[in-house]
C-alpha cells in the first residue's frame, strides 16, 4: 500500500498538480481534533496534499492516506520555528499538521489550524545492500523512536558534500564503505527522500565455533557451529569455518560456512599453547574471535584445543582397543558427528557392563553404550563407556478377552453335541 502511495507522489511531483478544492466543515458533522505528518504532495490556492506517514495516537486511520487539508486566514504557518506565508510551502516537503474535522473519516474535510514544515531529522542502522557515486541503500534494522515505520525497509540515502562518514571515528569517503557494512546513519528528510548528515560505520566483532574443513598453506576452511556477540587485502593466510553455533549478535551465521583472514596479529593457541596456522588439522574444532567489515572477516584470536563429546547408541564393532557405536543420541553440543563414530579405548577409559567393572573384550556388538569421549578432528578417545546388554522382549501374552472367547466357544460346541446325543436316543 505505500509502495502504491510512493509512486502517486513521484506522479503528483513531477507533475505539480494543484491540491483540489477543499470545502468548510458542514455544519452538521461532528468536530473533532487530528494531528498528523506526512510528505506534501500538492498545493492549491487554499489548501494542501499530504501524504501521511505519522500520526496521533488517535488518529491512526489516517495513516498512509492522501489527505487533502484546507488552509484560511485563521491557519498558523511556521518552519523550523519561524512564520512563513502558505505560498512558502514545497513539494515533497515535510510538514505537521493540527486540523479540524468530521469524525466521519468519509466526510472528513479538514481545515488546518496549524502546519509545521522543515526538514525532519531521521535515525536507522543496518546493511549497506548497494553504493553508487552519491548515494547507499542501507536494508535498516533499527530505527530511532519516532521511525519505526523504516524498520525493515532498504532505504536509499543520498550522499553530499556536507554528509560526514566515519569508521571507527576516523573520517573516510563514501568509496571506503562495503557492501554487507553495517552503518548507522543520521539524516534529513523531506517526504520520503533521504539526505545523510552523519554515517558512522566501524568493525564488528565476532564469536564462532566449529570445525575446520580444510587447511592450506595460505588458507583454513572452518564450517561453523556456534557464533557469538584489519583489512583482509593485507592479510597473508586465511581459514575458513563451518559454523555450527553462533553468539547471541552473529545467529546470521550459524550452519555456514566462513572464511577468515589470517595475518602477523592472529594469535593461534592449542589448550593455552601459542602454535601456528599449519599446526591446526582438518577436523579439529576451534573457536574464532574475528572483526568484521561487512563480510570480511579477520580473526584476532583461534582456540584451539581437545574437544569433548557424548553419545549413545549401539556397538556394531569391538576392537582390542577401539569400538565402533552407530549413534542415535547426542549432547546438545554434539550435533553433525555423523552416525557411525569409532573411538580408541586405552588403559585410562573407564568401562562398565550393566553398572559393574567391565573388560573392552566383555562388550559385544549390539549392547547399549553411552560414550564420553574427547578427540581432536575427528578421532576420539573414549574416556568412559557405560554399556549395557539389551534386555529381550517379553513374549506376547494371548489377551483375557480372547481366551474367554475360545472357552465359550469350548462350552458351546459341548453343549451343541450333549442335545445332540439326547435327541438321537429311542
Amino acid at each position: 500500500m505505500r509502495t502504491r502511495f510512493v509512486l502517486l507522489l513521484s506522479v503528483l511531483a513531477a507533475c505539480v498538480a494543484p491540491a483540489p478544492a477543499v470545502a468548510a466543515p458542514p455544519s452538521d458533522c461532528a468536530l473533532r481534533s487530528y494531528t498528523f505528518g506526512g510528505g506534501v504532495v500538492s498545493l492549491g490556492p487554499d489548501s494542501v496534499t499530504v501524504e501521511v506517514d505519522q500520526t496521533g495516537v488517535h488518529d491512526r486511520r489516517l495513516d498512509g492516506r492522501l489527505v487533502h487539508v484546507r488552509v484560511d486566514a485563521q491557519t498558523r504557518i511556521s518552519r523550523d520555528g519561524q512564520t512563513i506565508l502558505f505560498s512558502d510551502l514545497v513539494l515533497n516537503e515535510h510538514v505537521a499538521v493540527v486540523a479540524a474535522g468530521c469524525r466521519d473519516l468519509d466526510r472528513l474535510q479538514l481545515t488546518a489550524s496549524l502546519i509545521h514544515a522543515g526538514d525532519r531529522d531521521v535515525s536507522f542502522a543496518g546493511s549497506v545492500v548497494s553504493l553508487g557515486p552519491n548515494s547507499l541503500t542501507v536494508e535498516v534494522d533499527r530505527t530511532g523512536n519516532r521511525d519505526p515505520y523504516l524498520d525493515g525497509k532498504r532505504v536509499a540515502v543520498a550522499v553530499d558534500q556536507n554528509t560526514k562518514i566515519l569508521r571507527d571515528r576516523q573520517p573516510i569517503e563514501l568509496s571506503q564503505l562495503v557492501l554487507q557494512e553495517r552503518v548507522g546513519v543520521l539524516a534529513e528528510a523531506i517526504a520520503h527522500r533521504f539526505t545523510a548528515t552523519l554515517i558512522r560505520a566501524g568493525e564488528r566483532e565476532i564469536t564462532v565455533g566449529g570445525s575446520i574443513s580444510a587447511v592450506g598453506s595460505n588458507s583454513l576452511t572452518v564450517e561453523v557451529d556456534r557464533s557469538g556477540g584489519s583489512d583482509s587485502a593485507a592479510a597473508s593466510a586465511s581459514l575458513t569455518v563451518e559454523v555450527d553455533r553462533t553468539g547471541g549478535n552473529d545467529g546470521g551465521l550459524g550452519g555456514r560456512t566462513v572464511t577468515f583472514a589470517v595475518d602477523q596479529n592472529t594469535k593461534i593457541v592449542r589448550d593455552g599453547q601459542p602454535i601456528s596456522l599449519s599446526d591446526l588439522i582438518v577436523g579439529e574444532h576451534v573457536n574464532v574471535h574475528a572483526e568484521a567489515i561487512g563480510n570480511q572477516y579477520t580473526a584476532a584470536l583461534i582456540r584451539a584445543g581437545e574437544r569433548q563429546i557424548t553419545v549413545g547408541g549401539s556397538i556394531t564393532a569391538v576392537g582390542t582397543s577401539s569400538l565402533t557405536v552407530e549413534v542415535d543420541r547426542t549432547g546438545g553440543n554434539d550435533g553433525g558427528l555423523g552416525q557411525m563414530i569409532s573411538f580408541s579405548v586405552d588403559q585410562n577409559t573407564s568401562i562398565t557392563l550393566d553398572g559393574q567393572p567391565a573388560q573392552l573384550s566383555q562388550l559385544a556388538a549390539g549392547d547399549r553404550a553411552s560414550v564420553h569421549a574427547v578427540g581432536i578432528g575427528d578421532q576420539y578417545t573414549a574416556e568412559q563407556v557405560q554399556a549395557r546388554v539389551p534386555r529381550p522382549m517379553p513374549k506376547p501374552m494371548l489377551p483375557a478377552k480372547a481366551a474367554t472367547t475360545t472357552q465359550t466357544t469350548t462350552t458351546s460346541a459341548t453343549t451343541t453335541a450333549g442335545t445332540a446325543a439326547g435327541s438321537a436316543k429311542p
